[in-house]
Parts: C-alpha cells; structure tokens; sequence
C-alpha cells in the first residue's frame, strides 16, 4: 500500500504551538473523523482510509508518538492511502489549516 503525507505546520521550523485540547474539540466535530486517542484520529465509517496525529516537533521536524496528550501541538500529520482521491485528505488538512491559521505541505516521499 503506498501512501500520501500531509503536514499541518505554522512554519518550516515549526515555531508555534497551539494547544492540542483545542484542535481535539475541533476535530470531533468533524463527521469524518473518529477520536482513536488523546493525540490520533482517524477516519469515520465510509470515509478515506486516514490517521492523523498531533504531535509537538522538534525544529527539524522529528517526532515520536506516544499515545499520551503533551498539551500542545506544533505539527498535525495526516496519513492517507494513495489509492485513494488526494482531494479527500486536503479537504481536512484545509479545514485544520484554517482553523489554526497554518500552512499545508505535502510531504509525500
């Protein structure tokens, strides 16, 4: 299975934070997402195969992910199967986006 990456990050360096219980109420309004843990999400019955996480980066991006809340976030990422419509992922990477007024890259290897 191959894969698509999209990160939601304020800046290359990753320099802002936001609070990560924050985007969580967010995101459980969203109808195509199901809440998995306190840092990962991923889809709803009948939506695009996806997990997504918020994770606090280092400035090079490097991460790890441990399941446990680390009160805030500076990079959301969203995993998406690349069999799938690439319009699907980018429609909730840009609802992510606007709401915490960063920017999306496609990180796709």
């Amino acid at each position: 299975m191959s894969y698509l990456y999209l990160d939601v990050r304020a800046d290359a360096i990753h320099s802002r934070t936001r609070s990560t219980s924050e985007l969580r109420a967010f995101l459980r309004k969203d109808a195509e997402l199901i809440e998995r843990s306190a840092v990962e999400f991923g889809n709803s019955a009948g939506a695009p195969w996806l997990s997504l996480t918020m994770v606090k980066a280092s400035p090079e991006g490097n991460f790890a992910v441990s399941g446990i809340d680390p009160g805030e976030l500076n990079l959301v990422e969203l995993i998406g199967s690349a069999s799938e419509d690439p319009a699907a992922y980018w429609r909730i990477a840009e609802r992510i986006a606007a709401f915490l007024g960063w920017e999306i890259v496609d990180v796709t290897p």
